[in-house]
């Protein structure tokens, strides 16, 4: 199941069809997308959605910083799409609805967002 876009036959169907509960996050749920923009997407890690990813022909990259050392444990990517894989799917996603609601992240500096994110994880523990 893929929250929070309109989901177009394709790789996207995939994911939204599966068992796991993919997250639109970034640019294109917070605002500020461009035509080229990625599509970026959090998931909650087990050993099942890093087979699930690798099976679909997703790379597992190095990530930097700015995805939230503590919370993401890893970082898939195929063209244009990225997933970041999470301990905990729950907190991320009242985090995300809170910054949505209270923080205008399209105005945020990219190298920035990293803080806001971290502390918006630690008030939805």
């Amino acid at each position: 199941m893929i929250h929070n876009m309109e989901v177009h036959p394709t790789l996207f169907q995939i994911l939204a069809d599966s068992k796991f509960e993919f997250y639109l996050t970034g640019s294109k749920f917070f605002g500020g997308a461009r035509i080229d923009s990625d599509h970026d997407f959090f998931v909650e890690d087990s050993e099942e959605v890093h087979a699930f990813l690798r099976n679909l022909g997703f790379e597992e990259v190095a990530f930097p910083k700015l995805y939230g050392g503590e919370t993401c444990t890893a970082l898939y990517e195929i063209g244009s799409i990225h997933i970041q894989v999470v301990k905990n799917l729950d907190q991320k996603h009242r985090a995300q609805t809170w910054l949505a609601q209270n923080a205008n992240m399209a105005l945020v500096p990219k190298n920035a967002r990293v803080h806001l994110w971290n502390a918006a994880m630690n008030a939805c523990k």
